[in-house]
C-alpha cells in the first residue's frame, strides 16, 4: 500500500492495482448496496410489522433485501462507471441520475434475482417427477419457467416500484447526489493558501 492506494510490481515500477475511476465505480456500488439493504430491511419491516433483522425476514421473504443488496451493487457500479467515470461526467447531476436510475431498476433486478433460482429448481423437480428420464419435459418446462419469472417479476416490480418507490427512489437519488459531490470534488486540483 502506497497513499491508501494498492500498488502491484510491474515492468521495474509500481503500478495501481485498479484505476481512480474503477475504485470510485465499485466503491459507489457498495454505498448503493449498504442503502439498498438498509431501505429494504426498513420496508420490510414497516410492511410486516416484526422489527428489523433476520427474525423479521422469515419465509419467502428472506431473499429480498439480500437480492436488492446485490442487484444494487451490480447496478450502482455498473452506472457510475458508465455514467459518471468519463469526461465530464462526475458531478451531483450525473450522480443523481446513477442513484434513480440504479433504485428504479434495483426494483425489477431484485425480483428476478429472487424468484430466477426458485424457477430452475421447481422445474427440475416437475420434470423428474413427469417422467423416469425427465429430460424432454426439462426441455419444455425450464423455458416456461424463465419467461414466467421474467413477466412475474415485471409484475412484481411494478406493484413494489408503485408501494415502495417513494422510499428507495429518493434515499437513492440522495446518495447518488452525495456520491457526485464527493467525485467531483476528487477531481478537483486543491489550491492552496499562501
Amino acid at each position: 500500500m502506497r497513499g491508501g492506494v494498492d500498488v502491484r510490481w510491474t515492468s521495474g515500477r509500481l503500478k495501481p492495482w485498479l484505476s481512480s475511476a474503477q475504485y470510485w465505480s465499485l466503491a459507489a456500488g457498495g454505498v448503493f448496496a449498504v442503502a439498498a439493504l438498509a431501505v429494504s430491511e426498513l420496508v420490510v419491516a414497516a410492511t410486516f410489522g416484526d422489527g428489523v433483522g433476520p427474525r423479521s425476514l422469515g419465509g419467502s421473504l428472506l431473499p429480498l433485501p439480500l437480492t436488492a443488496t446485490v442487484g444494487s451493487f451490480l447496478l450502482g457500479w455498473s452506472l457510475w462507471a458508465l455514467l459518471v467515470e468519463r469526461p465530464g461526467g462526475a458531478g451531483a447531476t450525473r450522480g443523481a441520475l446513477v442513484g434513480t436510475v440504479t433504485a428504479v431498476l434495483a426494483h425489477p433486478l431484485m425480483w428476478v434475482l429472487s424468484a430466477f433460482p426458485l424457477a430452475v429448481v421447481e422445474s427440475l423437480l416437475v420434470a423428474g417427477k413427469a417422467t423416469s428420464s425427465g429430460a424432454i419435459w426439462y426441455l419444455v418446462l425450464l423455458p416456461l419457467s424463465v419467461v414466467g419469472t421474467l413477466l412475474g417479476s415485471l409484475t412484481l416490480s411494478f406493484w413494489s416500484l408503485l408501494f415502495f418507490g417513494w422510499a428507495t427512489v429518493p434515499v437513492g437519488t440522495l446518495v447518488g447526489v452525495g456520491l457526485g459531490v464527493l467525485r467531483g470534488r476528487s477531481l478537483t486540483p486543491a489550491t492552496e493558501d499562501d
